[in-house]
């Protein structure tokens, strides 16, 4: 998949890491996406496709592999947090946690992706593991 950036030059999308795709899908889902309006289920098929593809290619970044496996409770966790789960139980696939919000949901999904960026950024760990302590074993 490839873009032209402001100086009209084909970039590979790949070369991006989750946090930039997130901004990119937030300034113009139409361009990935295929339509202007979406939902987080599409957001979510299309980031974790996203992520397999890095993948595949061997280019993931430690931040798209924290984003695979903390996004979901991270989410969940945040929710809770701000008094919104409404009695949804934790689901890893996690636009379930948001389906019910309506309208809300795409805003609530930027705001929680921003929150999750900040505090990977400010853990300056090479590979964080949300809800665990930096000193833990896996």
């Amino acid at each position: 998949m490839y873009i032209l950036n402001c100086k009209y030059r084909k970039e590979n999308v790949m070369m991006y890491d989750v946090e930039e795709m997130v901004k990119l899908l937030k300034g113009r889902p139409g361009m990935y996406l295929g339509k202007k309006n979406t939902n987080t289920e599409e957001l979510y098929l299309f980031l974790n496709g996203f992520i397999a593809g890095k993948s595949a290619s061997e280019m993931l970044t430690a931040l798209d592999v924290s984003f695979f496996r903390n996004f979901a409770r991270y989410m969940f966790d945040w929710l809770d947090k701000n008094n919104k789960l409404n009695g949804k139980e934790f689901a890893f696939e996690w636009f379930m946690l948001l389906d019910s919000f309506g309208e809300e949901e795409i805003s609530l999904f930027y705001l929680i992706c921003e929150n999750f960026f900040s505090d990977y950024h400010s853990h300056n760990l090479e590979e964080w593991y949300y809800g665990r302590d930096a000193n833990e074993s896996e």
